[in-house]
């Protein structure tokens, strides 16, 4: 009896739950797809990519602006002209028109060096845009990560219940079996059918939550939300990394961390900006102007100009109320504060991190617990089963026996996601989610 009840377990553990044509879709698959597709993924992207655009010298103000311009302009008038001599000129109609072209160059050629300081605040924002970038991206690893593995968790879970079910049906068999010898009551039949019917409301609430969340995973992916798909059977086991390799690639590797050091020479970047507007700024400039008028009145039918301007020009603020003392000041505050957030984030991450490794530890422990735990569970069923076939064991007994069993597997399902889980967000932290 205990063989085939092990066989029966056995055997229900590997039916599928959906049949047989789905795509199996594996966690490396799931990442794939997301970031291929992903929306939030796609627009961290195009944001890194205009950081990175705006990295030029015409930006940060090395290169001069160039304008030109063109322009004509027409005129019909009527005219009358009396001199002092008593001639008088009359002309109805007169036409005359102006044509004029234009170039003008500026080139600021000093300005306390803040172009240059400009150019290493632009490679500073395009750095952060890549951090943004790679933040999001974890982001949605992570959360891919996390409903893919709750999934194979339902999924687990679901043969559960179908092992449950299995059992269920057994007892009722064996429970009319035993009525239609005289060795039971009906009781002891619709106590079996009301266990069983609890088993199957369970199994449809299950399924329903299970079909939601591949819903959910796929719009992660930003795919048809209508695909269908299968997922592994097991979720790989974890294993406690060394502590000191973990603690040198988290404080290396860490995507919040490098943006709090790029906020700190973003800010420092900034000081510089602000103290160059103590120097002078040498401007340099030049132009070409063409003109040309005609007309058929007045004294000139022709005109014609044009030419070169060229020069420098030197501005220096000397006093503006002590306004940049105040914005100089401010600055060194905010590269104080940059430091000291610097220096609190790196606190909380040594903080999260040794809190992650603890429970890591103890989730493997557990792990392991509920493996063994299993095992004395499904051996006290197995006996508790043949007992019952035996009549040496009630319905209510049975049934607290299968509980047991059912409980301590659903512990270990949930022991082991929450050991991947731990594991997943650790890759997080020490910045190994993305190779």
């Amino acid at each position: 009896m205990f063989s085939k009840f092990k066989l029966l377990l056995s055997t229900l553990a590997f039916i599928p739950l959906l049949g047989f044509s789905q795509e199996l879709l594996r966690p490396e698959q799931a990442v794939a797809i997301a970031l291929e597709k992903n929306y939030s993924i796609r627009i961290a992207r195009n944001q890194a990519e205009v950081a990175s655009n705006n990295v030029t010298y015409g930006n940060a103000g090395f290169l001069p602006g160039l304008d030109v311009g063109a322009s004509q302009t027409n005129n019909i008038q009527d005219s009358r002209q009396e001199f002092l001599t008593g001639q008088i000129n009359e002309c109805d109609g007169a036409r005359s028109n102006s044509i004029n072209l234009n170039a003008a160059l500026n080139w600021t050629l000093f300005d306390g060096f803040a172009m240059f300081v400009n150019y290493e605040k632009l490679k500073e924002f395009d750095l952060m845009g890549e951090l943004a970038a790679r933040a999001t991206i974890e982001q949605t690893i992570v959360r891919v990560l996390a409903s893919y593995y709750d999934l194979v968790r339902q999924k687990q879970r679901l043969q559960v219940i179908d092992k449950s079910i299995a059992i269920s049906e057994e007892r009722i068999r064996l429970a009319n079996e035993k009525f239609q010898l005289g060795a039971a009551s009906r009781l002891d039949i619709l106590q079996a059918q009301v266990d069983y019917n609890a088993d199957r409301s369970d199994q449809l609430q299950s399924q329903e939550i299970f079909r939601t969340s591949k819903i959910m995973l796929n719009n992660l992916m930003a795919r048809d939300i209508n695909i269908e798909f299968v997922v592994s059977d097991q979720i790989e086991p974890v294993s406690l990394p060394e502590w000191n390799r973990l603690y040198e690639a988290t404080m290396a590797n860490n995507t919040y961390l490098k943006m709090n050091h790029t906020d700190k020479r973003i800010a420092a970047l900034q000081l510089r900006e602000t103290n160059a507007r103590r120097y002078p700024r040498l401007n340099a400039n030049a132009g070409y102007n063409f003109i040309q008028s005609e007309s058929e009145a007045g004294f000139l039918a022709k005109n014609r100009t044009s030419g070169l301007n060229y020069g420098l020009s030197v501005g220096w603020n000397v006093f503006n109320g002590f306004n940049l003392n105040r914005q100089i000041a401010n600055a060194r505050i905010m590269v104080e504060n940059s430091e000291l957030e610097l220096l609190d984030f790196r606190s909380r991450l040594e903080a999260d991190l040794t809190a992650t490794y603890l429970s890591m530890e103890s989730k493997i422990q557990l792990v392991d617990f509920e493996e063994q735990n299993l095992e004395v569970a499904s051996l006290n069923l197995e006996i508790a089963m043949e007992r019952f076939r035996l009549g040496e064991l009630s319905g209510l007994e049975l049934r607290e026996a299968q509980k047991n069993y059912l409980a301590a597997e659903g512990r270990l399902i949930t022991a082991r996601y929450q050991a991947k889980i731990v594991e997943v967000d650790m890759r997080e932290i020490s910045g190994g989610l993305i190779n």
